[in-house]
């Protein structure tokens, strides 16, 4: 297989935040793919429904790899 055609590694099935994919992790990466119309980052009035609030979630309870 080429470079070029290298697939990603998959993470095995666990928490996925809702409007997120988790298309490659591993220790010092972490790749995903978030809808349309999610925000990205607050903007002051949307908090929790960003993909910052969804990835530290997913950090916090849905990845047995992190233990803060």
């Amino acid at each position: 297989m080429s470079e070029s055609h290298k697939q990603f590694k998959r993470p095995p099935k666990r928490y996925q935040p809702r409007g997120l994919s988790i298309l490659y992790e591993d220790r010092d990466i972490l790749v995903v793919d978030k809808v349309s119309g999610l925000l990205t980052v607050s903007n002051g009035k949307v908090r929790d429904n960003t993909a910052y609030y969804l990835l530290n979630e997913y950090m916090r309870k849905g990845n047995p790899k992190s233990r803060h």
